[in-house]
């Protein structure tokens, strides 16, 4: 067995919890969780093929929201994985101001810090994920770790975000606080 696997199942134990994701705090959770947020690459709380995660391609799975709220002035998505090895869930990556016609980010919307060009002359941007930088991280849980659950929240706003450089996780939960309308999520799984 090599280093990183032992190393790994020694780790096991150490994750963060559920109960610090973004959907769990006061700001987001006293709202309606009444959006629907579907995969065709994967079923909730099912496992995600290889090459939606590092050992694969790291594509940016597809995914599709029903029942925004009406008049809704934009969504952020927020991914994060709650059994990472540290006190708080890693962020692996955040989307901001998806505007209501944007009801779906197809299969590779965003690879690593590049939206798609159909997403970005739309006003979508990118936060800053738990390295500090602004794109998407796929899957890469430790070899050995364990099932680790990818949390996909969307989270629409009664308002449209403005930063000047791209935000923090915290940033933009202070920017969210009092314009949330709803959220929804779905999770998919990955273990190495």
């Amino acid at each position: 067995m090599r280093i990183v696997e032992l190393l790994g199942k020694a780790l096991r134990p150490v994750r963060s919890s559920d109960d610090k994701l973004t959907d769990h705090q006061p700001a987001v959770a006293a709202h309606p969780k009444s959006i629907t947020v579907t995969s065709a690459a994967f079923k909730d709380g099912a496992a995600m093929a290889k090459e939606y995660s590092c050992d694969g391609e790291g594509l940016f799975p597809p995914l599709r929201f029903f029942d925004m709220p009406a008049k809704y002035e934009s969504a952020v998505l927020v991914i994060e994985d709650p059994d990472a090895p540290k006190v708080t869930p890693f962020v692996r990556g955040i989307i901001y101001n998806i505007p209501p016609r944007v009801k779906e980010l197809n299969d590779g919307a965003v690879k690593g810090e590049n939206l798609k060009p159909e997403y970005q002359g739309q006003g979508l941007k990118m936060g800053r994920n738990t390295p500090g930088k602004a794109e998407y991280m796929p899957p890469t849980p430790p070899p050995g770790h364990g099932v680790h659950h990818y949390h996909f929240q969307i989270i629409a706003l009664d308002t449209v975000l403005n930063f000047g450089v791209p935000p923090t996780l915290s940033e933009i939960t202070d920017a969210i606080s009092g314009h949330v309308l709803a959220y929804g999520e779905i999770i998919g799984t990955y273990e190495r």
